[in-house]
């Protein structure tokens, strides 16, 4: 008997005991819900979902449909008990020990609250499976289940929860310059760059008040020479070194001066610098002011 057919015959039935007898409990459903139990067991079926079409099928297959709906829905009632397919899960924990109380989910379904080596039906098609053990422990599945597939085996390793690994303190950096060394060295090699600056330019004033010194000794025994106290052989050139050599002398002595302090500055800035924490080794200068009988001047010393 074709679908067509039997939804006819059907229809027919329901037509003629409608509203001739009262609505039917659950185990004995009506004409009209036997024939909707059958239709939507067949769409149920092309959707492959096997356990609901045959939940339906189980309604119209009950003795109170017609004959002819009732014989159909047990034929089918037959043939998805074939197709649907079971799965047993064994779940054993690290040790290799079998688990019982472990709880599975099915695409967020309920499926089962403990396992006891049963086999359980499943629809055909991909579906996750969500394990969970005593203590939390949670394990995720997915399986592709197969229709017509049955005792199906899958065994899920359950381990332990870890605990979490203690956090050791961080040794402490025993080397590692603090915050006030590294200031304190930056600001000390600013003052030694200073110090050089400074005693630099005091040297070169020593240089320049040495030569113009020089020069104004020279200019001073040409005008000696061209203009005794005696006679006078070129009074204007005699006068004219005479200047030079006040020129030269003025020259030098503010030259010398200025030298001399910024020496005496630069050395003060270098040698006061905050020293470096961590002692180092090799090759060291050491400048500082000396006084002659010739003038100011520097004395230089190396040392390892």
């Amino acid at each position: 008997m074709t679908r067509g057919s039997l939804l006819t015959a059907c229809t027919l039935v329901a037509c003629s005991t409608l509203g001739l007898s009262p609505r039917a409990n659950a185990a004995n459903p009506t004409t009209a819900e036997c024939v909707a139990a059958a239709d939507s067991s067949l769409q149920l079926r092309e959707q492959h979902k096997l356990r609901a079409a045959r939940a339906q099928m189980l309604v119209c297959a009950a003795s109170s449909c017609p004959a002819a709906v009732q014989s159909e829905c047990l034929r089918r009632v037959d043939q998805v008990n074939g197709s649907i397919p079971t799965v047993v899960f064994q779940a054993k924990d690290a040790a290799g020990n079998d688990l019982s109380n472990v709880k599975v989910d099915v695409d967020g379904q309920p499926l089962t609250d403990r396992l006891d080596g049963s086999s359980m039906q499943v629809d055909p098609g991909e579906h996750h499976f969500h394990f969970t053990a005593p203590g939390g422990v949670i394990v995720d599945k997915t399986l592709v289940i197969r229709e017509g597939e049955k005792e199906r085996r899958e065994n899920i390793v359950v381990a332990a929860v870890s605990p979490p690994p203690a956090v050791q303190p961080a040794p402490a950096a025993a080397t590692a310059p603090g915050p006030e060394s590294t200031s304190s060295e930056d600001q000390g090699q600013s003052r030694r760059t200073i110090a050089y600056v400074v005693g630099g330019a005091g040297i070169v004033g020593l240089a320049v008040g040495t030569i113009f010194g020089v020069m104004a000794s020279s200019s001073a025994s040409s005008s000696k020479n061209e203009c005794s106290t005696s006679s006078c052989t070129n009074y204007s050139k005699s006068l004219s070194d005479y200047n030079s050599a006040s020129t030269d002398g003025t020259i030098s002595t503010v030259a010398f001066v200025a030298g001399g302090i910024a020496v005496a500055a630069g050395a003060i800035l270098f040698f006061t610098a905050p020293k470096a924490s961590s002692s180092g080794t090799g090759f060291r200068w050491q400048v500082s002011p000396s006084v002659g009988a010739t003038g100011l001047g520097l004395s230089v010393r190396g040392a390892l």
